[in-house]
């Protein structure tokens, strides 16, 4: 690796001055916006029609300039005066690199341990500026010389190959120890220091400063001697190689312009290392950045989406941080947040009132986190970038205590490139305009294809069966009880007489929650048959089986999920106080090596039991990987074994519906129940809004939250209203007693409580629903006294009064707690 990695170093040197003179080369920069003033600048690295893209020689940072009015984005801001430091050094850096060493988190900046020690290599090809930097410094010490040479290898394979002076020099640093020349006394005090004196005849290095072990140490590379021969030397001769390997790190940042902007890659693939692995890589964390003087405010993709308003004072919130779909839930966990809402549209972006950006996460995004800070939080900077976990690290738990822990890496990097697309934008730009801009680029890559809603309103999720404490001649143990049969469904169904009614079955087949199966269905005996099934499909305008496809709660070893030690990768729940794992109460999952052969034998299974379309959620907003020794997949591999596996189960016929969807699973779901309607109202959020609905509507059908399990019925009714979104109702035909997990108590979802609230919802918003049915939403508004204002791309605008007043907007008045449209 050393070797690899001077010559890396050595090509990345000679490659500057061309790249640097490359710049210049390319046509028709007389026409673009003027540069004069911008200390440091050099000349055009890329061209497109709307922008040009400039290199920084001093700071390798770089600026996009758009062609028609002159705005700029860069990577990275002017320093504020009084700034140093560790501060100035992460301001004036393109990437942050973390890594461990002995089990500890460090990291390293571009600035301070690439620009500082050398100049980056720099490529200009194909209309893409390449920079590739070397982070650490490789320092020379004396433990880089081998303390003993074999006279054997001395004389056949090193001075051979020097010239008679620099023989001359080695041979009076180095001493001949030859076992038939010397007296026994000398023998012996060797013998003593270098026991291998019995076996060969030695050299051995004398004693001098490091200023004369460098010209040695440059003596025996020209050689051809390297820090493998070192290891062999230490090895041959039977003595410790007290040589540790500087750690360093080379790492390529692609730079390309685009129509709409500027695509950045960096290529896990492309990253070297010599004896610690990068973890971490934080891209352009100063990208487009604003300072504590300007308004504007930056947008992350926290369930439906959150807005985080520029030195909004809450500066001891700590970062917003979030992965995109949530951590790999093949490493280890030990507690876990409460109602936090999901993070499944790849995508951070920022406005000033000037310019801004919308960053779309193309590859990679299985690994990748969002990231956002204030000014006040860590500098006088408002930020939001994403970083990759570009190399796996789970710590591992071995013994008790926390001094029993073993830090476990990756073999490998993952295998998808780390690529974000930012779509640049001037002007103040809203998040309605945001939402346009991201739902026209899904649409550009194929991520959402439209998706008819045939149904009306209203929509039911029924739950088969709860997981109860049992007892049989004194023994307990945990069975199934059923909170509703197929025929109660059917009953509920006539009785209520919904107009094209979806309905969706939960914890009804496979040993209902504790599900032991994800490649057949089996409906539960308390619960009903296939002809139960059937005769309630032929009642509703859709009917939904809603189960697992990877998570179950046992599985053979073959065929499970492992962490890196080879363990079984346990899916533990949590207590929602404590939020400690319940070490009793676990499942695992389904290693993605056999997702394809499942399902195969869900689609024969389900249709012969009359299932037509399912409703699954564990493979759709949650990347895992598999670290089992017979074969790995790291998180973009299995995601792309999700995709394959939705794509057969679609081109089979089955309809296939979930909760909340990442982008990867858009192109095979027909709809989305419980779409996000709320962010996690972390601290640093100022307010959540309807982002993830926004980009979505008119392509893919979408749920609200059951109105029945709010504590505000009316307000959750009125949620769905704003947003365009089906109602949601979730029921029991009876309670059960003894349920085994304390959360799931039920109480809110008798149906018998809820039908009359649900027959007034559906009849208020049948009509309006079938207005809009299909339509885009353009923008979205919060106006004054709690009203929002959402508009439609086929002309209707809905007005939403969540105040318990009456509200006059644009000389309408709406009711309390109430909602009109208008048409134009």
């Amino acid at each position: 690796q050393i070797i690899i990695m001077k010559k890396l170093i050595k090509k990345a040197m000679s490659l500057t001055f061309a790249a640097t003179v490359a710049f210049c080369s390319l046509n028709n920069t007389s026409a673009l916006p003027e540069t004069s003033g911008e200390s440091g600048i050099g000349g055009v690295a890329a061209d497109s029609s709307n922008y040009i893209l400039q290199y920084n020689e001093e700071t390798a940072g770089i600026t996009v300039i758009s062609k028609n009015s002159g705005c700029k984005w860069s990577s990275n801001p002017e320093i504020p005066a009084g700034v140093s430091g560790t501060t100035a050094d992460r301001m004036k850096s393109q990437l942050i690199l973390e890594y461990y060493s002995d089990q500890k988190l460090n990291l390293m900046t571009s600035y301070a341990d690439s620009l500082q020690n050398e100049a980056p290599a720099v490529l200009c090809k194909a209309n893409t500026l390449s920079v590739t930097y070397n982070f650490g410094k490789e320092e020379y010490t004396n433990n880089m010389l081998p303390t003993i040479i074999s006279k054997s290898r001395m004389e056949k394979d090193i001075l051979p190959k020097l010239s008679d002076s620099e023989q001359k020099l080695l041979l009076s640093r180095y001493e001949l120890f030859e076992k038939n020349k010397m007296d026994k006394a000398l023998y012996d005090t060797v013998a003593v220091s270098f026991p291998v004196i019995a076996k060969h005849d030695i050299y051995v290095r004398g004693t001098f400063p490091d200023y004369v072990g460098k010209e040695i140490y440059s003596t025996l590379k020209n050689s051809g001697y390297t820090l493998d021969d070192l290891e062999r030397d230490c090895k041959e001769n039977e003595i410790e190689n007290t040589y540790e390997e500087p750690i360093l790190f080379t790492v390529t940042v692609h730079y390309s312009l685009t129509e709409k902007g500027l695509r950045v890659t960096v290529d896990p693939k492309e990253i070297t290392y010599t004896s610690e692995k990068p973890v971490r890589i934080t891209v352009l964390p100063y990208f487009g950045c604003a300072n504590q003087n300007t308004e504007g405010y930056m947008l992350v993709p926290d369930g439906s989406g959150a807005v985080i308003r520029f030195n909004n004072g809450k500066i001891k919130s700590g970062i917003y941080s979030k992965y995109i779909y949530g951590e790999n839930n093949t490493l280890t966990k030990s507690e876990k947040q409460p109602d936090d809402a999901v993070s499944a549209l790849p995508f951070f972006a920022l406005s000033e009132s000037n310019q801004g950006f919308l960053a779309s996460i193309e590859s990679g995004s299985e690994c990748a986190a969002v990231n956002a800070s204030v000014s006040g939080i860590s500098d006088e900077f408002n930020t939001v970038y994403a970083s990759f976990d570009v190399f796996a690290a789970d710590l591992l738990t071995v013994t008790s205590g926390s001094d029993g822990q073993l830090l476990m890496i990756s073999d490998d990097p993952i295998s998808s490139p780390c690529e974000i697309e930012y779509l640049l934008t001037e002007g103040y730009t809203d998040y309605s305009a945001f939402a346009r801009i991201y739902r026209e680029r899904l649409k550009e890559i194929g991520a959402i294809k439209k998706n008819k809603d045939n149904n009306g309103p209203m929509n039911i999720e029924f739950i088969g069966t709860a997981l109860v404490n049992k007892s049989f001649l004194g023994f307990s143990y945990e069975g199934l009880a059923p909170l509703t049969t197929l025929k109660q469904a059917e009953e509920i169904t006539d009785a209520l007489n919904f107009n094209n009614v979806s309905v969706r079955f939960k914890n009804a087949v496979n040993g209902g929650k504790k599900q032991n199966s994800v490649s057949k269905v089996k409906f539960d005996s308390s619960v009903g048959n296939k002809k139960d099934w059937k005769r309630l499909s032929s009642k509703v305008s859709q009917l939904s089986l809603s189960m697992n496809v990877q998570t179950v709660a046992k599985a053979s070893k073959k065929e499970t999920t492992r962490k890196m030690d080879n363990s079984i990768a346990k899916q533990y729940t949590y207590d929602p106080v404590s939020r400690y794992m319940q070490s009793r109460s676990y499942s695992v999952l389904v290693s993605p090596s056999t997702l394809m052969k499942s399902a195969i034998k869900l689609i024969k299974s389900a249709e012969k039991m009359g299932v037509t379309s399912v409703s699954v959620s564990d493979i759709v907003c949650s990347v895992s990987a598999d670290y089992n020794k017979s074969g790995v997949y790291d998180p973009a591999q299995t995601r792309a074994i999700y995709e394959k596996y939705l794509g057969k189960l679609k081109g089979e016929g089955l309809n296939i519906q979930s909760d909340a969807a990442g982008v990867y699973a858009f192109p095979y779901i027909s709809k989305i129940w419980n779409v996000p309607m709320q962010s996690s109202n972390y601290l640093i959020e100022d307010e959540s809004v309807p982002f993830y609905s926004m980009v979505i509507r008119g392509k893919i059908p979408y749920v609200g939250s059951p109105v029945n399990c709010s504590s505000d019925r009316q307000s959750e009714f009125l949620r769905s209203v704003e947003i365009g979104a089906g109602l949601q109702f979730s029921w029991i035909a009876a309670n059960a007693e003894n349920i085994v997990n304390s959360e799931e108590r039920y109480y809110d979802r008798l149906y018998t409580d809820t039908a009359d609230i649900a027959a007034d919802c559906e009849k208020r918003y049948t009509e309006l629903y079938d207005i809009l049915r299909d339509a885009e939403i353009l923008s979205h508004l919060k106006a004054e006294n709690n009203v929002s204002i959402t508009e439609y791309s086929n002309g209707v605008k809905v007005y939403v009064n969540f105040s318990e007043n009456a509200a006059e907007i644009d000389g309408k008045n709406i009711p309390a707690k109430d909602f009109i449209y208008e048409r134009e």
